[in-house]
């Protein structure tokens, strides 16, 4: 790889948070300690530790539903205090574009230290403070929500059928069918679904997230409205993850035994390293034993130009605990890897 893109790898990396997902974690556990491990007793000593404050839990949409991530304490404490020290007297960015002063940074701090296990905080009302305990103001709350460390939370409403990320427009945000309005005439309203289709359908996700009723901010049943707590650059992790698992799914389809979607994991690991045996396989092997280079280079890899040097043995316990593929013995060539069918 040349310098440029050298350069851009370490700068993608370094922007990546220090965060995992939950189901990696299982995976790593299920590997050191053997398969009798229980996600019970996971989950039962993750929750001892979220509420030991060392580590905190993170929800997050993913993969057609809600996933978690989970990172240390100490580690978001850093990336909160980065923020501090870039804001500096609120006139430079910090981490994520936001700007937060020490005030606000000492009572976000807080108020993690006090809630270990909540991951959404109470949006702020005009009752705010009368007790006399000093809270997190508007302005406070507008800085870290740009500085990523807060996003509004939509209340869970289900106005069409599906929740997914990748679910059809019109089962996440109306009552409106595509199949229907097609059907209608062009340039009609009947094509754009009808005057007031939106009030009809129950108006979309940033509109009706929280609503104001007797002067406080309220979500659709009432309950005061929320932030969900977040870690900044959690969507380019997120979006990683995603693409890295489509396409290690897409290598499993398109397989020498892409009937049965499965492969040596040898033969995996070569695919995703991105090494190509030429035309004449005798040849090839012939020159990989006398150590000579066969394949692409490596910048021309997909695993570099994609995904930044994304190792192997990381995206295969990210599918296997995200429960994409299953790993199996052959008896003659080694560990197998086949993809799980989800329909």
């Amino acid at each position: 790889m040349n310098s440029t893109k050298i350069a851009a790898v370490l700068r993608f990396r370094a922007a990546l948070p220090p965060v995992v997902s939950a189901a990696h974690i299982q995976s790593l556990l299920v590997a050191v300690r053997g398969r009798k491990t229980s996600p019970t007793a996971v989950e039962r000593e993750m929750a001892e530790l979220v509420q030991a404050g060392k580590v905190r839990r993170v929800m997050v949409p993913r993969r057609g539903a809600v996933g978690e991530l989970v990172i240390l304490a100490e580690d978001l404490k850093g990336l909160v205090e980065r923020a501090a020290e870039s804001g500096g007297d609120g006139k430079e960015e910090g981490v994520g574009g936001g700007l937060l002063d020490q005030r606000t940074k000492s009572l976000f701090l807080k108020w993690l230290r006090d809630n270990p296990a909540a991951q959404t905080m109470p949006k702020p009302s005009p009752q705010a403070g009368s007790t006399g305990e000093e809270m997190l103001q508007p302005k406070q709350i507008d800085a870290l929500v740009r500085a990523g460390f807060l996003t509004d939370l939509h209340d869970g409403r289900v106005v069409g059928r599906g929740t997914g990320v990748y679910a059809r427009p019109e089962d996440l945000y109306t009552m409106l069918s595509l199949e229907t309005v097609s059907q209608a005439a062009a340039g009609s309203l009947a094509a754009v679904g009808g005057e007031g289709v939106l009030h009809e359908a129950g108006g979309t996700g940033a509109r009706t997230a929280h609503i104001s009723m007797g002067g406080k901010t309220t979500g659709h049943d009432g309950h005061p409205g929320r932030f969900q707590v977040a870690v900044p650059g959690a969507g380019a992790f997120l979006k990683l993850v995603s693409v890295a698992l489509d396409h290690l799914a897409a290598l499993l389809e398109r397989g020498n035994n892409a009937k049965y979607r499965e492969m040596p994991e040898a033969d995996l690991l070569e695919k995703w390293d991105g090494g190509i045996l030429g035309v004449d396989k005798e040849a090839a092997l012939a020159k990989k034993s006398r150590g000579e280079f066969v394949g692409v280079l490596p910048g021309r890899a997909k695993k570099w130009r994609d995904f930044s040097g994304l190792s192997f043995d990381w995206v295969l316990q990210e599918a296997l605990g995200d429960g994409l593929v299953e790993v199996f013995e052959t008896g003659s060539v080694g560990r197998g890897v086949r993809l799980v069918d989800l329909g």
